[in-house]
């Protein structure tokens, strides 16, 4: 199947990048935070190239904000002070770096925070958690964005930039440049135009300097960038390592194994860090062993769902890091991981409620089991009035196969479909997904509907 043409929205995103190549920026209706120093590569922004649409994260069940912060188990606080050694673990008095990997279900999103309070929002997360992701920013007390960072351009790291872009003052974005024919994409640089907000290309090489001494280096992605891989946006991931004093974190994206022989091509050194953000949600497809004894972590971060249909973190993966003695904390089962370091030593904690599988690890006598983190997702929602048509926006590939004619690759084929182009807008869309012709079709409407895209909905 060929390739879409290139949407209205890619056409502003191109005139963007005309403007970061030296032509005149719009001028912004307010002013808009920056950050201190920024010293960017030779080759500033490319044009974007647009990649094939592909499967994005299904959706998944989230959870309400949680309550109050809970500290770690005393058996994993315990392996955290181990991995780091005496000369790191220990609290943090005074000002200190925060690095908040938020608990946003199957996606990423990641809050940086200096010491005199410059901000970086790394992902967004998927787009039916934006509202818990403006929730945590809330709670933190974040009133604007100085960087917003899409690592790539995949639904479930970019879905609720438009929320944030619409409710937050943000100073900049930084794109991968791997263009994603998508909606969600799409509506984001149609938001990221109509809010005049300087866009800039990643690219190795460039440095961003939070405040002094507190740094953020683009190790990837690189010209030429990759094609032909197993998924170019995640192999095109921006990678990057943020540093204060003698405490990193390498943060990954979605990056996988051409990515990672790429990456230590140029260098292995530059790739050591005291903690590791996973790529991909510890998919098999990343984080091999020669990558991690580059790194050498002495802690892993995580980011997924309970719910996903991917495995997630997979065995391999966590067998890897095991066998490097490397503990590894998983959204899914910790919550929000929230790290501070003064540049010398790092504390960690998590941030879930009453319901944090890791709180009840180890339970007062007589006290209940802990409630899964995130219930598995509907099979679909009625609509008002108790219309019992299918929700094609909504409906599991479970429910979907139970329809007429519709067997299990049909169903996988219309969720693909509905990943991919953010929702059905009417049921004639049926039409464009492999395996439905108008005979077919005819059979089906009386037995679907379609809601609102997901990619539709306010703030988005």
């Amino acid at each position: 199947m060929s390739a879409p043409p290139m949407r209205p929205a890619l056409l502003a995103l191109v005139a963007l990048l005309l403007w970061a190549c030296g032509g005149a920026p719009p001028a912004p209706t307010a002013p808009a935070p920056t950050l201190p120093a920024d010293t960017p590569s030779a080759v500033d922004a490319p044009p974007p190239v647009v990649a094939p649409p592909d499967a994005v994260a299904p959706p998944d069940a989230m959870t309400p904000p949680d309550a109050r912060p809970a500290p770690p188990a005393q058996g994993l606080r315990a392996a955290l002070q181990r991995a780091l050694g005496e000369k790191l673990a220990g609290s943090i008095d005074g000002p200190a770096l925060e690095v908040h990997f938020i608990d946003i279900g199957q996606g990423d999103s990641i809050l940086v925070r200096s010491p005199g309070g410059k901000t970086m929002l790394i992902d967004t997360g998927p787009l039916k958690s934006a509202w818990k992701l403006l929730a945590y920013l809330s709670k933190a007390g974040v009133e604007s964005v100085d960087l917003l960072i899409n690592t790539h351009a995949h639904a479930d790291h970019i879905g609720g930039a438009g929320a944030v872009l619409e409710k937050l003052p943000v100073g900049r974005v930084l794109d991968s440049g791997f263009a994603h024919p998508t909606t969600t994409y799409d509506r984001m640089l149609a938001t990221i135009e109509a809010k005049k907000v300087p866009f800039k290309v990643a690219r190795r090489g460039r440095t961003i300097t939070l405040e002094p001494g507190i740094t953020l280096e683009v190790l990837g992605p690189e010209d030429p960038l990759i094609k032909g891989s197993r998924s170019d946006p995640n192999s095109n991931s921006i990678i990057a390592r943020l540093t204060y004093g003698d405490v990193s974190f390498l943060l990954a994206g979605d990056a996988e194994e051409d990515t990672e022989q790429r990456l230590l091509r140029g260098g292995a050194k530059s790739l050591r860090a005291t903690v590791l953000k996973v790529a991909h949600h510890g998919s098999r497809y990343a984080t091999h062993g020669s990558f991690l004894r580059a790194v050498e972590p002495a802690v892993a971060v995580i980011s997924c769902s309970a719910s996903n249909r991917y495995g997630h973190p997979a065995p391999e993966t966590m067998d890897r890091l095991r066998g490097r003695g490397v503990p590894a904390l998983v959204t899914a089962e910790v919550g929000s991981v929230v790290m501070r370091t003064d540049g010398a030593r790092l504390s960690v904690d998590v941030e879930r409620g009453d319901d944090d599988p890791v709180a009840a690890a180890e339970p007062a006598p007589g006290a209940p089991a802990a409630a899964p983190a995130e219930p598995p997702p509907a099979e679909h929602t009625p609509a008002a009035g108790g219309d019992p048509r299918l929700d094609l926006n909504t409906a599991s590939a479970a429910a979907l196969k139970a329809l007429p004619g519709v067997g299990a690759k049909t169903a996988a084929r219309i969720v693909a479909w509905r990943e991919a182009h953010g929702g059905f807008r009417t049921v004639d869309d049926l039409r464009k997904v492999k395996g439905i012709g108008r005979k077919k079709l005819s059979r089906l409407r009386d037995k679907v509907r379609v809601s609102p895209p997901a990619d539709e909905a306010p703030g988005s």
